[in-house]
């Protein structure tokens, strides 16, 4: 089976509620596609290299 690496960024604007939910909807979404959820890692929020949306921060 090959492995495969995601990582998205998340709206630093969203509430920690919201963000549990859009995680579980992603691992939802994978996992009703065949996939096998090994490992989730929550990075915090972090800066961004630069701007996206006017936004200088994200959750990883």
């Amino acid at each position: 089976m090959r492995k495969y690496e995601i990582m998205y960024i998340i709206n630093p604007t969203v509430l920690e509620e919201g963000r549990e939910e859009l995680i579980n909807q992603v691992n939802a979404l994978l996992t009703s596609n065949g996939a096998t959820i090994a490992k989730t890692e929550k990075w915090g929020e972090r800066k961004l290299a630069y701007p996206i949306d006017k936004k200088k921060s994200g959750f990883y």
